[in-house]
């Protein structure tokens, strides 16, 4: 129903102030996962912009987040779901391509 989506949003909006992330719990992640062998990048500066860098460059397959401004930043590929709330929410592929070609623009017209 309609209030229980409304309410399930608002749950979600308060939860998300609720969780801090330190700095201790970001460098303690960085050390579990060079332990377990996962390469492991800090961005100079924004993420999103570092993410569509190793997209466009070949290096990842596509860039991982909920914010398509990675598109603008050149990443042929974003995968957006992978961190969701929802049980049942699915991962969508969204291709640079084929946004501009369904908004019939180019990508000089898509930046600006």
């Amino acid at each position: 129903t309609k209030a229980f989506h409304l309410a399930t949003e608002e749950a979600e909006k308060h939860w998300k102030r609720l969780v801090r992330v330190e700095k201790t719990h970001v460098e303690e992640s960085i050390t579990l996962l060079r332990l377990m062998g996962v390469p492991v990048l800090r961005a100079p500066g924004e993420a999103e912009a570092q993410c569509a860098a190793l997209a466009k460059d070949g290096t990842v397959h596509a860039a991982a987040t909920e914010d398509l401004d990675a598109l603008v930043a050149g990443a042929p590929r974003v995968l957006r779901g992978l961190v969701g709330t929802k049980k049942k929410s699915k991962v969508k592929e969204v291709c640079l391509g084929g946004a501009l070609e369904g908004l019939n623009l180019t990508m000089t017209q898509f930046v600006d």
